[in-house]
């Protein structure tokens, strides 16, 4: 059980300022300015009872609770959508892998393009969403870890999790041709609003 306090949080963030200004970083101004902010901080009836009293849990049971909202209204998503539809706008139309797809947001906007869609996500409930959002993606159960070209590639996901082995991957294929790359049309998007992402099994990119 973790005790969080909103409260503590940003007063502890304020008490790192005023560290760094005890060593000259900042003037006079800008230590009154945080003493100013902390008094309004400890007056905010917003915060006053803000504490929450937390469950740590795993990745999978962590997704599960936070599906059923994951798509309300988030502002984040004012940050992540544009640049990623820039993106995906100048793509030639393949065979797209989305990384940690979650409920299918950045697969959505790679469907209504034409990409054909693969989708790999740890958590069940959230690809569940995404089969809902873009019915015509293959979202299969899996969990993305690094390997490098020089390595034998890791088999793609089944949709119950386990592996796949019917279709060479991008990967073996780079590797015959001594390049470590899909084939042109190919897409690989780790979204870095999910769970941590540094690589993943490479689907065959072929358009």
């Amino acid at each position: 059980m973790t005790y969080e306090n909103p409260l503590a949080y940003v007063l502890g963030l304020e008490g790192m300022a005023l560290m760094r200004s005890f060593t000259g970083e900042h003037d006079r101004a800008f230590v009154e300015a945080r003493i100013a902010e902390i008094r309004r901080l400890l007056d905010d009836p917003a915060l006053a009872d803000a504490a929450v009293d937390v469950v740590r849990v795993d990745t999978v049971e962590g997704y599960r609770i936070w599906s059923r909202t994951y798509d309300d209204p988030n502002s984040a998503f004012s940050y992540d959508e544009p640049i990623i539809e820039e993106i995906v706008g100048t793509l030639p139309v393949g065979l797209a892998l989305d990384a940690a797809c979650g409920t299918g947001r950045f697969a959505a906007a790679l469907a209504g393009r034409g990409h054909q869609i693969i989708g790999v996500d740890s958590s069940p409930d959230m690809l569940a969403r995404a089969r809902e959002r873009v019915p015509e993606g293959d979202f299969r159960l899996g969990r993305a870890r690094p390997w490098r070209a020089s390595q034998d590639p890791p088999s793609r996901p089944g949709r119950d999790g386990g592996p796949d082995r019917r279709t060479p991957t991008a990967g073996r294929r780079a590797r015959r041709r001594g390049s470590a790359g899909p084939r042109a049309g190919g897409v690989r998007r780790c979204s870095r609003w999910s769970p941590p992402c540094r690589s993943a099994p490479r689907p065959a990119a072929t358009p």
